[in-house]
Order: structure tokens, then C-alpha cells, then sequence
């Protein structure tokens, strides 16, 4: 999951290098190695500074929202939902918890549980920056050489459910509204056909528009992603990378099936 100088529109601090993140391997049973944990605090593909208000809008009338995070990798980013959920809504929060957090991985699970987390500068002023400058209600950020020690607190742990799990199975569980749903950064390394099962089974769970789907950049880049959501009658939202179920009939439905797609590696 390598991304590269990202266009940023709301002049927060982007590193120029790739996503460093809680890199390794993650391999199946077979030990093939079927992605790679990389991940990051604020990762810089998503507008972080409208985030919590486009959910805050969207769900506005409903009293309780399920809120799946999968492929977490080592927890920064259900850590980075809830630091910026509770700093943007308050109490208006409550509804999206507990974060339902799952990664393939035991080592990054244990890993996001203990919640001692190595991070970059861009890192440390994205944290500081995107919760008001009160970084300290959530975590104790500790200097380490030319890195920071991010330790999080009870506060920030207990908004978030960290456990191993398998999209390509738990998919099946998925409630039918009122979900948000992050799945990101992780199309490119999924095979072909277990992409079309993975937006399939989304598509079939999510009944209307009530439920949000997020990806990343690098899915857009990286895989017939674009291509699997048109097909499933997915349309983005107001919010850049985040879809939701269409109630128009897709026109192009008919014309659209597996043998048209390109599957990029």
C-alpha cells in the first residue's frame, strides 16, 4: 500500500515519503502473503477535517450507528475515527461506539490493543491538529529520536472492539442499515474474484443508502474497484471515497459483468 505525494485541499502537513505505518506482512494459512499492515495515524487520503460532520449529517436521525473498521492493521485508524469523533461531535459520538475493529493479523491486533504505537512528525501534528489541539485528552505523545511514542489511554481504548477477523467472511454479518463500513487500502491485494464476492455480498447487505462504504485512494489506483462499484450500483458520495447503495436502477447494469472487467495486480 505504497501511496505518493496525495493532493491535500485543506493544507494540513502531508509527508512526502510513502505511508510508513505498522509495516509487515500478513499471510494466510498457505504462507502466502496476501497484504501488507501498512498504515498510519490520519492516514492523508481522507479529508479528516469533514469527516466527523459528513457522518454527524448523514446519520443525524438515527439513534445508533454500527461502525466496522476492517483490515485495522496495528489500530491507527479506528484510533484516528475516535480521536476526531468525539473532538468534532461530543457527546454526539456516543452513537458510532464501540468501534467493531478487525484485522487478519493476531501480531497487529495485540499490537492495537496495548496501544503503544511508534508514529512519524506528520503523525504527531495530525493528531495535535485534528483534535483541537487537545491531543492529551486521548494520548501521551513521548519523543524517541526523530519519531514520537504515541500511547493511548483508557478514554481511547475503550471506544474501540480490537479482535481477528476475515472480511471475505464476516461480510455475511454485516447489518442491513444504518452502517458505516471501512474497508481500505486492501482491494488491490484481494484476487479478482474474491473482490466481485466482497462488493457482491456488500451490495446484497446493504439495502439502501442508509450505509456507507469507505475505500482508499490506492484502491482506486490499484485495482478494478471503480469498476466492481459501478457495477453494483454504488455511487460516491458528497464525500470524496465514501459510497453508498443507489435507489436509481443502474442502467448499465447489463452491459456490465465479470468478463469486462480489468483486473489489475
Amino acid at each position: 500500500m505504497r501511496i505518493n505525494s496525495l493532493s491535500n485541499s485543506y493544507n494540513y502537513p502531508v509527508s512526502q515519503q510513502s505511508f510508513r505505518g505498522q509495516i509487515g506482512q500478513v499471510k494466510d494459512i498457505a504462507h502466502k502473503v496476501q497484504c501488507f499492515g501498512n498504515t498510519q495515524f490520519f492516514r492523508g487520503d481522507l479529508v479528516w477535517d469533514k469527516f466527523a460532520k459528513f457522518l454527524d449529517k448523514r446519520f443525524v436521525n438515527v439513534e445508533k450507528v454500527t461502525f466496522i473498521n476492517h483490515v485495522c492493521s496495528s489500530g491507527e485508524e479506528p484510533y484516528s475515527v475516535v480521536m476526531k469523533l468525539i473532538s468534532d461531535l461530543g457527546d454526539r459520538a456516543k452513537k458510532f461506539f464501540p468501534i467493531i475493529a478487525r484485522d487478519l493479523s493476531p501480531n497487529n491486533i495485540r499490537n492495537a490493543q496495548e496501544g503503544r504505537i511508534v508514529a512519524e512528525t506528520y503523525e504527531k501534528r495530525m493528531i495535535e491538529a485534528m483534535t483541537n489541539n487537545q491531543s492529551e485528552k486521548f494520548v501521551d505523545i513521548i519523543p524517541v529520536g526523530k519519531n514520537y511514542l504515541i500511547v493511548t489511554n483508557n478514554k481511547l481504548k475503550n471506544k474501540i472492539d480490537f479482535a481477528v477477523g476475515n472480511v471475505l467472511e464476516d461480510v455475511k454479518n454485516l447489518p442491513e442499515k444504518n452502517t458505516v463500513l471501512f474497508c481500505r487500502n486492501v482491494w488491490q491485494y484481494l484476487k479478482g474474484e474474491e473482490r466481485e464476492h466482497l462488493i457482491s455480498e456488500i451490495s446484497k447487505k446493504f439495502k439502501d443508502d442508509s450505509s456507507v462504504l469507505f475505500i482508499g485512494q490506492a484502491d482506486i489506483d490499484n485495482s478494478n474497484l471503480p469498476f466492481l462499484l459501478e457495477k453494483y450500483n454504488f455511487k460516491e458520495t458528497e464525500f470524496p471515497l465514501a459510497y453508498v447503495k443507489s435507489s436509481e436502477p443502474n442502467p448499465l447494469a447489463k452491459y456490465l459483468n465479470l468478463h469486462n472487467a480489468v483486473y489489475l495486480k
